[in-house]
């Protein structure tokens, strides 16, 4: 009975053939099937969006040549249409010139006929002819004759519009780089969760993820490299655009003064005795004003008025008398207005500076009430430093409120007024002002070539507002724009 009983097995033989004993295939499979098939549809997706990728790499390109080639073409048409306005304008000249000459023969003529008649012992024939030659000659009202240049300006303004609308339609295309950076995460991502199945640490797994991604960026950075390249050719147009505009604005106004003898003007002056006061002498505009009257010494006296004490270092400031006043309160300081023959204005603040309430007060209210206060005390002569394009009925708050006061202090009734329409101040200042000071540096690498387009230097307005002083008025009330403003401060430059 003994050799019919079973072998019973060896635990411990069991259990190190069960270690031992192969994983089952099937549970293998279960985990790795549906892997595979996820990463072949993600690779699939990818595939279809890097061709549509590369598809909008080459139509950009191709939008690319338009655009030079349109911005070409929109350029050429500015300057064939600005070249046409030029010689219209020119044509114009001509016609007007020769009409004026043909006047100005007639009228000596006139002129001649006169002097035979002053000298005539004929009295019967002088009775008879003299109604036909004492009416005045039948010409043109000239005071109202113009260049019209406002016309030009409009169509140049609006060539330059459909300009931009051109290029912005060509340029505003939607851009690949969102795409190009969603395929690309999604590509890291795939590579690094490959990476890592397959055993690699994670600095190994980075490392061959952002190596095979520069695939994916290279087309970007070709995407990237096309939009630059419509950057510089719009710039580029743009540059030329505006250097045509300021090349029409600087030729648009012809000024000119006759020959002065300053010497003599300032000795005659002097002689006059009179006195001034100045406004704003902390300023830029009123320092070098001051600078100027100081050092031609045209006044007997001159008279600082604001709103704290000034110091000077040079010696010859110590003979000016300063008024200390509150302009909240400036009626109640009357007394510094009194007794000045010439007052000159330079105060102003920004809107960004003492807000829009604080720019209507300075650069209005205080400024108007010290023109009713000099008008007052017995000021004849006014000078105000404006700015360019001032009109009280304009949509903007700076060159509003300029032209308001313009207009209330001519309402006063000064025996002369002159007005000054500064461009952009060409000076170091020294308070910060952002905005200004970036239009001084982008404008300051035209002044050389267009000098009165768009800026003028602080010292040619201060020189001009002296030299203005100086010469007789012809008007009541005058206004001398930017170009006027700065071929006056060239006479004071070449005495």
């Amino acid at each position: 009975m003994a050799g019919y009983l079973p072998t019973l097995p060896n635990p411990g033989e069991a259990r190190r053939r069960s270690l031992e004993a192969p994983p089952l295939m099937e549970t293998t499979k279960l985990n790795t099937v549906p892997l595979e098939e996820e990463v072949l549809s993600v690779k699939t997706r990818i595939m279809k969006t890097k061709k549509d990728v590369q598809q909008m790499i080459q139509e950009r390109i191709k939008k690319t040549s338009n655009t030079h080639q349109n911005s070409e073409k929109c350029q050429a048409e500015l300057l064939e249409m600005m070249e046409e306005k030029q010689k219209a304008a020119e044509k114009q000249k001509e016609k007007l010139i020769q009409e004026l000459q043909q006047e100005i023969s007639e009228l000596k003529m006139r002129n001649t006929e006169l002097d035979h008649l002053l000298d005539t012992e004929d009295h019967l024939h002088l009775l008879q002819i003299e109604p036909f030659l004492c009416s005045p000659p039948h010409t043109r009202n000239w005071p109202e004759v113009s260049m019209s240049t406002d016309v030009h300006v409009e169509t140049l303004r609006r060539a330059l519009t459909e300009l931009q609308e051109t290029l912005d339609e060509k340029i505003s295309q939607p851009s690949a780089t969102r795409c190009i950076l969603c395929v690309c995460g999604v590509r890291a991502r795939v590579l690094r969760k490959r990476s890592v199945k397959r055993g690699r640490n994670k600095e190994e797994a980075s490392a061959c993820t952002n190596n095979q991604s520069l695939l994916f960026i290279e087309p970007g950075m070709n995407t990237f490299q096309c939009n630059w390249g419509k950057t510089i050719s719009f710039f580029t147009v743009f540059v030329v655009a505006l250097a045509a505009v300021f090349q029409y604005l600087e030729n648009s106004e012809t000024v000119e003064f006759p020959r002065m003898d300053l010497n003599a003007m300032e000795e005659n002056y002097r002689q006059k005795n009179r006195t001034c006061f100045v406004l704003g002498a902390s300023g830029e505009t009123g320092k070098a004003l001051l600078k100027e009257i100081v050092e031609h010494n045209i006044f007997s006296k001159i008279t600082l008025i604001g709103r704290r004490q000034l110091t000077f270092e040079d010696k010859a400031y110590e003979n000016l008398v300063q008024k200390v006043v509150d302009f909240e309160k400036l009626e109640e300081y009357a007394e510094a207005f009194q007794g000045h023959d010439v007052g000159y204005c330079c105060l102003g603040t920004t809107k960004a500076k003492a807000g829009a309430e604080g720019f209507v007060r300075v650069d209005h209210d205080y400024v108007l009430k010290s023109a009713e206060l000099a008008k007052a005390g017995g000021c004849s002569h006014f000078h105000l430093e404006s700015s360019k394009g001032a009109d009280k009925t304009s949509s903007f708050l700076y060159l509003k409120t300029k032209g308001q006061v313009e207009a209330e202090i001519e309402d006063l009734g000064f025996e002369r007024f002159s007005i000054y329409r500064p461009a952009v101040l060409l000076v170091e200042r020294q308070e910060s002002r952002p905005a200004e000071w970036m239009a001084r540096k982008f404008l300051g690498a035209f002044s050389s070539a267009f000098p009165t387009a768009m800026s003028i230097p602080i010292t040619s307005v201060a020189r001009a507002m002296l030299v203005n002083t100086l010469k007789d008025g012809e008007q009541k009330v005058e206004i001398l724009e930017n170009k006027a403003i700065y071929e006056l401060g060239r006479i004071r430059d070449k005495k």
